[in-house]
């Protein structure tokens, strides 16, 4: 009897509470409050572009891997070599640009609240990031001092 008197005390709460959202969805899904529609659209825009980006993972793999021969050869050119290096960063360009391609169609599924959102938590993630490297200098600092018999700053 009390549980039923707990349930019917929080329908209310209940009926305000936003839509659910799936519970395998990403976590940013459930942040942006993204509709099922969105998210059967975000999951095909990143099915069109999952093989071109492992097609490119796997080549600049191979090219960065040829690329470090290359540096250990001492038969190897000065041209060689810029040609292996211009080819690893020519990947890395490729790569780049089918991720923002991702990102620009992703971006036109969602509200422009939910834009505004996305941003709001990129902004908030580089923030953090950006004290974690502080952090881990900070840290690496000290150590570096502690080893060459520095005052700890």
């Amino acid at each position: 009897m009390r549980s039923l008197a707990i349930l019917l005390a929080t329908l209310p709460m209940l009926a305000q509470a936003p839509p659910p959202v799936a519970p395998d969805a990403h976590p940013r899904a459930n942040a942006l409050g993204l509709s099922p529609e969105q998210q059967t659209q975000i999951q095909a825009i990143r099915q069109k572009h999952l093989s071109a980006l492992k097609a490119d993972h796997e080549a600049a793999q191979s090219q960065r891997q040829a690329f470090r021969v290359a540096m250990e050869d001492p038969n190897t050119s000065e041209a060689q070599l810029r040609q292996a290096f211009d080819q690893v960063n020519a990947r890395k360009f490729q790569m780049l640009v089918e991720r923002r391609a991702m990102r620009q169609e992703v971006r036109a599924v969602l509200t422009p609240d939910q834009r505004a959102k996305a941003d709001a938590m990129k902004a908030q993630f580089r923030e953090r990031h950006h004290a974690r490297m502080e952090r881990r200098i900070k840290m690496l600092q000290h150590r570096l001092d502690q080893d060459q018999g520095n005052p700890t700053r």
